[in-house]
């Protein structure tokens, strides 16, 4: 071996430091970045939900955001309501949680949404006996 091993070990030092710092500076947070970005608050938007099932379901939930946005007790073969929710860029997600008579066959239930802007979503979903399911709106 050539060259002194506290020379060599004072290369590599040398040549991580020199690298080390443009990465320490790219990693580092800095006052310099400004402050962090605000989330966007979405809008109360009213959209219109339409359902429509295979089977008379006993009961219908229908949340967004953890909140009721629809409750029936007694719900029919079609329904139609206008609700008030909080409508960002990115869509909304919502919970349908729909029971069906214990003796019900596999039972569908088709969602048609327009949204705020007039734009037509459809979804569906299945379900034996009950149905909970969450359905994105885009």
């Amino acid at each position: 071996m050539k060259g002194s091993p506290l020379l060599r070990a004072l290369a590599a030092f040398l040549c991580i430091a020199v690298l080390g710092v443009p990465l320490w500076r790219l990693t580092r947070t800095s006052a310099a970045n400004g402050p962090p970005a605000t989330r966007e608050v979405a809008a109360m938007r009213a959209v219109h939900l339409a359902l429509n099932f295979t089977s008379p379901p006993t009961s219908l939930r229908v949340r967004h955001l953890g909140r009721d946005i629809w409750v029936d007790a007694a719900p029919a073969l079609a329904l139609e309501k206008t609700v008030t929710i909080a409508w960002p860029r990115e869509g909304v997600d919502l919970r349908f949680e729909v029971k069906f008579s214990a003796d019900a066959p596999l039972s569908a239930m088709r969602v048609r949404l327009t949204g705020p802007a007039g734009e037509e979503h459809e979804q569906s979903a299945w379900g034996r006996g009950e149905i909970d399911e969450v359905l994105s709106f885009r």
